[in-house]
């Protein structure tokens, strides 16, 4: 279709601006000169790009000329085809995908999106189709997979959430480079640390609260209660129950005189410790609830318990598949991680041994005022069903 062209070579020479105010006048394809008070001339082209109206600038008048301008403009005009609407940066869609979710999301869960992509601070700057995968590789480096890989991998999956929307909007290609599929031969693995445990089969944390509505429907079952205790603790089975062996006591069980009803807190010695070192567990409400409705048959909480007593529960009674005592423990951190808690914090409350010099620096005092608070919003979260 040829462009019909308006202005002439003389009318461009003796434009004025009109009333003193910044004015145009227009030829063809949306192509005009822009006249200022000052006296200054420039030529512009007008393009909508998606919501948007951009102004892009061709040159002063009369350093380029009518002519120029209209070849100027069809060129700028194939560029523009060529590379079409401007996309939205990485940190403008997460912004706006954090504020879509946020209304079904717990406000610490809402914090925890904004301030791990937050730091994503050269992906926020670059346009969504723009984004490969070095790029991520860059914002996520082998440094800090090492350090947080929990927290790095859950950031991936965030990445990947992102740009899974900017796909379905059309601002880039099918193609997903947070994917971990292209991300997992490249991490390292994780190093084991030397009291981790081995692994055990654990429950989604998701599935938990059902699981303890189920304990709580056997109303007179002494191992229902201690595993619910466990579970709400975050404690390793034979520090709740002991371990005897061929009647051999490997372990003492845990005793009433453990208990700070006053400081609310579970005080272990670290004779009871897998690592030698006595560990002080936070009692929540339905925790400390739990404690006091239980009777008093002897120094030991759960007086006569078997350490084989849980598993008996879940396998044998419960016909619990995919799952470990132990595995709670696992469901525990992921869920307490997905929440947004800082993984030295979590590890403390698991007694684990701390990996590094940054996660120890938070075994100085044992951090209980800012375990209270996880341990709480963890219990809230595995009743909710009950």
């Amino acid at each position: 279709m040829k462009e019909r062209f308006r202005l002439k070579a003389r009318e461009v020479a003796t434009a004025k601006c009109k009333d003193g105010k910044v004015t145009y006048i227009w030829d063809g394809g949306s192509l005009g000169l822009r006249l200022a008070p000052t006296g200054s001339r420039s030529w512009i082209l007008r393009k909508r790009l998606g919501d948007k109206v951009n102004e892009y600038g061709l040159g002063s008048y009369p350093t380029v000329s009518l002519a120029e301008a209209r070849t100027k403009a069809a060129a700028r005009r194939i560029e523009l085809s060529l590379t079409g609407p401007a996309r939205p940066t990485f940190g403008k869609l997460a912004a706006l995908i954090i504020d879509r979710k946020a209304p079904g999301m717990a406000t610490q869960t809402v914090q925890d999106w904004r301030t791990t992509l937050g730091r994503l601070t050269t992906l926020n700057k670059t346009p969504v189709d723009k984004i490969d995968v070095p790029a991520i590789r860059a914002a996520l480096p082998i440094e800090q997979w090492q350090q947080y890989p929990v927290q790095t991998k859950h950031t991936l999956a965030r990445i990947a959430l992102v740009l899974n929307a900017a796909i379905a909007d059309g601002h880039r290609d099918p193609f997903n480079p947070a994917k971990w599929d292209m991300h997992k031969a490249w991490v390292p693995a994780r190093p084991k640390a030397a009291d981790e445990d081995n692994h055990h089969p654990a429950m989604p944390w998701q599935d938990v609260p059902l699981f303890i509505q189920s304990l709580r429907m056997r109303k007179d079952d002494l191992a229902a209660r201690a595993l619910e205790f466990l579970i709400l603790t975050g404690a390793r089975t034979d520090e709740v129950t002991g371990k005897v062996i061929k009647g051999e006591v490997r372990k003492a069980p845990m005793t009433w005189s453990e208990i700070d009803w006053e400081g609310r807190l579970w005080r272990i010695p670290g004779s009871r410790m897998k690592r030698g070192v006595r560990h002080v567990v936070p009692l929540s409400e339905p925790a400390i609830h739990l404690l006091q409705s239980l009777p008093r048959r002897g120094p030991a909480v759960f007086e006569g318990l078997s350490h084989k007593a849980f598993d008996v529960l879940m396998r044998r009674q419960l016909k619990v598949v995919g799952a470990s005592p132990h595995g709670f423990r696992s469901a525990f951190f992921d869920w307490a991680v997905a929440q947004g808690y800082p993984e030295p914090l979590v590890n403390l409350c698991l007694a684990h041994k701390l990996r590094d010099a940054v996660e120890a620096a938070y075994n100085r005092s044992n951090r209980v005022p800012e375990r209270i608070p996880l341990m709480q919003a963890w219990s809230e979260h595995v009743t909710a069903a009950t």
